[in-house]
């Protein structure tokens, strides 16, 4: 529900409005605990606020979380995995890091097309 009022206040354009609401919900669905609708949660509010970290060039914090999103991908063994090393590689463009970010996106590449049937 936090996530969802979270979204509404980003459309509306109250951004920090919508940190606020993104950065309790992380707070409260890294206290639920183990469970694939916890991590699903988990996962998507870790996407947003990295996201708006990035944009407020709290390019370290939203590295973190970045991280922390993929391993929560990799452990669903979910389709979004390429999805996420990308996002970490768009990070690591924004702090500089091109060469970090072109081989996260190499790797990106990779797992999308090991994820493609033959």
């Amino acid at each position: 529900l936090m996530y969802e009022s979270g979204k509404i206040l980003e459309l509306a354009g109250d951004l920090d409005g919508a940190f606020n609401i993104f950065t309790r919900a992380l707070q409260a669905a890294t206290k639920q605990g183990d469970s694939a609708n916890s991590d699903h949660v988990l996962a998507l509010v870790l996407h947003k606020v990295a996201l708006f970290l990035a944009e407020q060039g709290y390019y370290d914090e939203a590295m973190q979380h970045r991280t922390r999103l993929l391993s929560i991908r990799e452990k669903q063994n979910n389709k979004l995995v390429a999805f996420s090393v990308s996002k970490i590689a768009e990070v690591k463009q924004l702090m500089g890091d091109l060469d970090g970010a072109l081989e996260m996106l190499e790797e990106a590449l990779k797992i999308e097309q090991s994820a493609i049937p033959s």
